[in-house]
């Protein structure tokens, strides 16, 4: 990783065996970077829980200049679960902006940016922005499309509804849970402090008692590296808590953020397809009192006709991802549970091995 006091530069080694210039390539990229190829990935694949990102810094530039390595490592950890989650996806890997984002650098990946937003601005303006400027919001207003709504518009699929619901709900839950971990680590991290602040005063203590009792300054000198290890012990517990279990929480918390960021989208798409339904309707009454209509009844079928196919195409995609998604969580769940037991129990190992030979009494 590269530093700069304006942002940090991510150092990105890539294998692959798909059909791309090189099978071992490495890049260097900006946070915004990945947030372009999200953003590529999201607008291609509009049926699809694309991997979140890490939360961006919020402690903002000052934290980059005194180089916080927890936050640099965490959203290290981050960065490479969301191009691993990517590049595993059975549709995802194929985008030629994942090609480009492996493969391309510095000026080549901003010419690549910059193409890439000209054509979009040329073939989108978007979709919804079009319709709106020609109808000054129109049914877009009645249908919902102004202001994505937060409940459940008139004939919306009922799962889709329910999806949306439950993915505000697991998004707090799985936000709240890594509060609770953090919260944790925060007490582990403490005692740790604590035992260090034992160790100072045990060993000011030992070196005190060396001048009148040898065998007593001895025996606060093992105390003072007893109570060193057990800092050492509850330290790593608190980083392996918050690295593991906290980042898997996070990351979930993002992918159900995902899923509400895809019903937002399928909404508007069902509600375009119902303006676009009720638009044909409206020709079609028009049409049966002035036959030179019907020409634009042609038009407006073919519109609906599409708009209601991209609309199912998209939510059965999303049916197959919600399914995937939930496979996958349940098997990393499982693991985590494995891992926060194994944690538990190694502290409590490492506790004991710490422990010193008994002191004899003096006699």
């Amino acid at each position: 990783m590269a530093i700069d006091l304006a942002y940090w530069t991510y150092k990105i080694a890539v294998k692959t065996t798909l059909d791309w210039s090189q099978s071992e390539m490495t890049v260097c990229h900006r946070y915004s970077d990945f947030i372009w190829l999200r953003d590529e990935l999201v607008h291609d694949h509009p049926g699809v829980i694309v991997p979140p990102l890490p939360e961006k810094d919020v402690q903002g530039q000052v934290a980059k200049v005194v180089i916080n390595t927890g936050l640099l490592h965490y959203r290290q950890r981050a960065l490479a679960k969301f191009l691993t989650g990517v590049g595993s996806h059975v549709k995802l890997h194929k985008s030629p902006h994942l090609k480009n984002f492996c493969e391309k650098q510095g000026p080549d990946f901003e010419t690549i940016k910059a193409t890439r937003k000209r054509e979009r601005a040329e073939t989108e303006l978007g979709l919804w922005d079009k319709v709106q400027q020609r109808s000054g919001g129109g049914w877009l207003k009645m249908v919902g499309l102004g202001k994505a709504p937060v409940e459940g518009t008139a004939g919306e699929p009922e799962r889709l509804t329910q999806r949306k619901n439950i993915a505000v709900q697991a998004e707090q839950s799985y936000l709240a849970a890594r509060e609770k971990v953090k919260l944790i680590t925060e007490r582990h991290s403490a005692a740790a402090n604590a035992l260090d602040h034992l160790r100072n005063s045990l060993a000011e203590f030992g070196e005190m008692e060396k001048t009148m009792n040898e065998d007593l300054a001895k025996d606060f000198e093992g105390m003072s590296k007893y109570a060193d290890k057990l800092a050492g012990v509850h330290k790593e517990g608190a980083d392996r808590e918050a690295m593991i279990v906290g980042e898997t929480l996070a990351y979930y918390a993002g992918m159900y953020a995902s899923v509400r960021e895809l019903c937002r989208r399928l909404q508007r798409h069902h509600n375009f397809m119902l303006g676009s339904e009720s638009a044909l309707k409206s020709l079609q009454e028009a049409a049966a009192k002035d036959p030179k209509k019907a020409p634009q009844v042609e038009k407006a079928e073919a519109k609906a006709r599409d708009a209601r196919q991209r609309f199912d195409s998209e939510l059965k995609e999303f049916d197959e991802e919600w399914a995937r998604m939930h496979r996958s969580k349940r098997h990393e769940l499982k693991h985590l549970q494995r891992v926060m037991v194994e944690i538990n129990s190694s502290m409590l190992r490492r506790i004991e091995s710490t422990i010193p030979p008994e002191i004899e009494d003096p006699a």
